[in-house]
């Protein structure tokens, strides 16, 4: 039976009716645990592979922290726009129209904690959702958005590694397609561009655009640089209540908490890009 350590709830507030959280203690479990919980997660992410050949997650347990991922047979590696990956695994989910499809990466980090006599145990570190736009083999995917979602970790040395307590919302979302844009080649961005322009050209409606200023140039290139992608939007944030119950820091509680996080938050991004 998986055992993690429960923890006690305690809310922090603080004297700004903005800033509320709710702390809790590492979620920590032994290796057979987690490794049954990455099992749990096939399924839950196999269902919305296009043509999946059979999704597993697999676990690196020899770097650190431990990092575990989505394969499947209709994976293509492409560079990630944020990370400390270069190359990730990412699966076709939905086609967009004129070729183009939507594809998501699935990571899970667990940082090393004291063992338990013989028993190697992990604390929950993130958990996060990439989705990318491009074609099938085709190397160039352009990452749009993630969700991500931090959990509280201790250090080797037994103290608190304190990734809830600098107030970022947990879980949140990242929107990185401006980044992700500005990072590729010009010219091969321009030919990217022209070959969607050819392949949706039946359904190109004429349009009326407003009269272009000599600044346009100037603007785009000065929000291009703008890094939108370091900026957490909250995807948990009940500031509407009452504190201490207007919350936008959580923390996982269970593994069980961490797959219906992903479940429903793939759900509906699968369901929203189905708009486009």
């Amino acid at each position: 039976m998986a055992v993690w350590i429960a923890s006690q709830e305690s809310s922090s507030v603080a004297t700004s009716s903005t800033t509320f959280s709710v702390m809790s203690a590492p979620l920590i479990l032994p290796e057979s645990a987690i490794d049954r919980h990455l099992k749990s997660m096939e399924p839950i992410l196999s269902v919305h592979v296009d043509g999946s050949e059979g999704a597993r997650v697999v676990a690196d347990w020899q770097v650190v922290p431990m990092v575990a991922g989505l394969v499947d047979g209709q994976c293509e590696y492409v560079a990630r726009s944020r990370g400390r990956s270069r190359k990730v695994p990412v699966a076709p989910v939905i086609c967009l129209g004129g070729g183009l499809w939507a594809w998501f990466s699935y990571r899970e980090e667990w940082d090393y904690e004291h063992p338990a006599g013989r028993t190697r145990r992990f604390a929950f570190r993130s958990a996060g959702l990439a989705i990318f736009f491009g074609y099938r083999n085709n190397q160039y995917k352009s990452q749009m958005f993630r969700a991500e979602w931090s959990g509280r970790a201790t250090r080797r040395n037994g103290t608190d590694d304190g990734l809830l307590e600098s107030g970022v919302a947990h879980p949140h979302w990242h929107f990185d397609a401006v980044e992700s844009a500005a990072q590729h080649d010009p010219a091969y961005q321009k030919d990217t561009f022209r070959d969607v322009l050819a392949s949706e050209v039946e359904e190109i409606k004429a349009r009326d655009f407003g009269p272009q200023t000599t600044r346009s140039e100037p603007t785009r290139d000065i929000v291009s640089l703008r890094r939108m992608g370091r900026i957490h939007f909250p995807s948990a944030a009940t500031w509407w209540k009452e504190p201490p119950r207007n919350l936008h820091v959580h923390s996982p509680g269970s593994p069980k908490e961490i797959e219906v996080w992903v479940e429903r938050t793939l759900h509906y991004v699968v369901r929203e890009l189905a708009r486009l």
